[in-house]
């Protein structure tokens, strides 16, 4: 009797479909093919005659099934960071039964993907990775275990929604800036290419000094790192760190985003350091300059070699931060840049 087998391909172009194709083995053409002759392997019959096998091997493409790729979320909270600056909780299906793994946010620094209206933008998110308990139960689910006592049914798809904190500026995205608690949108694919991989910092004895600098919408990259969880997603165990420090640069003093966050940072044994490049009207007795006068004002003590760096910054300031970190003789392996194009 012959049998069919089914496997499920997808592809790794811009195509959101999932192509199915059925194999169709060789078939035996009687059921009397095992001479006396036919050899014993390991417990199993091997069939000595080949011409009684068919030479036919078919494989049928079936119907392509579509993939969702973005899901309806709504506004839970805005928060005001700073003058025409927006920190946007939505509430984001994360299930991976429905958001498969190369689509969901894994990586800090990744860009959600969000339409609103007809509208499809690309957003900075400001909130860690999701932890992996939020998708224990569907886990527990794929995995097929019950718990004692339980009946097996029917099972709809599982359903996990958890908040996600996107970094919204007036200026790059009116259309985000401009909604409401409760209004919808829609999110989809986080961009894969913009996540850092931060795998190569996660040896804590070897970097004991880890370096952030932020400027612009990298403080959200930064805030992101910052305040993972650890030994969950998206975390590097800062506080397990001798050092750790985050330089971060704004416009002027007005324009400093998630300040209110510093104290608690300094909990998580990560040291803010912050510099204007204009002072203006404003009351303000910090820096004022450029990441350089920062970095020779601070009093920090470091051995290059054991010294990771992560630049989260406007592409105006990536060319400043190489020169600093060349004059630090930090060397580049030790150096992870968040490149994005927004």
């Amino acid at each position: 009797m012959a049998m069919a087998m089914s496997i499920t391909l997808t592809s790794t172009g811009t195509s959101s479909m999932r192509r199915a194709f059925a194999i169709q083995p060789p078939r035996i053409s009687s059921p009397n093919l095992l001479p006396s002759s036919t050899r014993k392997h390991t417990g199993l019959r091997l069939i000595a005659n080949a011409s009684a096998v068919s030479s036919e091997f078919r494989i049928t493409e079936l119907p392509p099934v579509a993939k969702e790729e973005f899901y309806a979320a709504s506004v839970l909270d805005i928060e005001e960071v700073a003058p025409g600056i927006r920190c946007v909780a939505v509430e984001a299906e994360i299930s991976r039964e429905l958001v498969h793994r190369e689509d969901a946010y894994r990586r800090a620094g990744q860009l959600a993907r969000v339409r609103v209206g007809e509208r499809e933008l690309k957003v900075p998110v400001c909130s860690a990775p999701f932890s992996r308990d939020c998708n224990w139960s569907v886990v527990y689910k794929a995995r097929g275990d019950m718990p004692s006592g339980a009946m097996k049914a029917p099972n709809s798809t599982l359903s996990v929604k958890a908040p996600l904190q996107l970094h919204v500026t007036q200026q790059h995205l009116p259309d985000l800036f401009a909604l409401s608690p409760g209004d919808e949108l829609q999110l989809g694919p986080f961009d894969e290419a913009s996540g850092l991989d931060l795998r190569p910092l996660l040896f804590i004895s070897g970097f004991p000094t880890v370096l952030i600098f932020a400027s612009g919408r990298g403080i959200a990259v930064s805030k992101a790192i910052i305040e993972a969880n650890e030994g969950d997603n998206g975390s590097i165990n800062l506080g397990f760190r001798e050092e750790v420090r985050l330089y971060y640069s704004a416009p002027d003093p007005a324009l400093i985003a998630y300040k209110g966050k510093f104290e608690e940072w300094e909990k998580r044994k990560v040291k803010t350091r912050t510099t204007v490049l204009s002072r203006g009207e404003q009351e303000w007795d910090g820096f004022v300059g450029s990441f350089t006068h920062l970095w020779d004002e601070d009093d920090i003590e470091y051995n290059p070699e054991t010294t990771a760096a992560i630049v989260c910054v406007e592409e105006d300031a990536r060319d400043e931060l190489k020169e600093l970190l060349s004059g630090a003789e930090i060397p580049d392996k030790q150096v992870l840049y968040w490149n994005a194009a927004l």
